[in-house]
């Protein structure tokens, strides 16, 4: 049945919804677009390709406004795909450079008067950064890796 539908998907849709599977946490336009580098996918198309993905149910509203998340099963099909195109690492590389600059760029602000915005940044993204940190430690020089992900 999911194959069935991933394959109704148009190709934009499609790249989309794979890339977007290795974000456990939720996805965002700021997040979809950073995994979605590199791809034919134009970025000021992201918003609509979400939406359309929304509309054909691999997608759903999150409680957070501008946020989405996919189904367990669904994500784990789209990260299958990635796995056999060869693809898999390479986004996982792409989403834990967006979140390691997230985070740096939201640490400062955590002591400052825009302390309560970092800390929903950050805590939306708690798990999206988790899993980043994760890769980033399986592929190798964890301690490097580790830092990149923290102030």
């Amino acid at each position: 049945m999911i194959a069935w539908s991933w394959e109704l998907l148009g190709e934009h849709e499609r790249t989309v919804a794979e890339r977007v599977s290795v974000l456990p946490g939720g996805v965002t336009p700021a997040s979809a677009t950073a995994v979605c580098a590199g791809t034919e996918v134009p970025a000021a198309g992201i918003p609509d390709l979400l939406a359309a993905l929304v509309d054909r149910s691999l997608l759903h509203l999150a409680p957070d406004p501008g946020r989405y998340r996919m189904l367990e099963t669904l994500r784990e099909y789209g990260t299958d795909r990635l796995a056999a195109s060869g693809d898999l690492g390479t986004v996982r590389d792409l989403a834990a450079g967006h979140f390691a600059e997230l985070t740096a760029r939201n640490d400062p602000l955590l002591r400052g008067p825009g302390q309560l915005a970092a800390m929903r940044v950050i805590g939306a993204e708690y798990d999206n950064t988790l899993a980043a940190l994760r890769h980033r430690c399986d592929t190798g020089d964890a301690t490097r890796r580790a830092r990149s992900l923290s102030p």
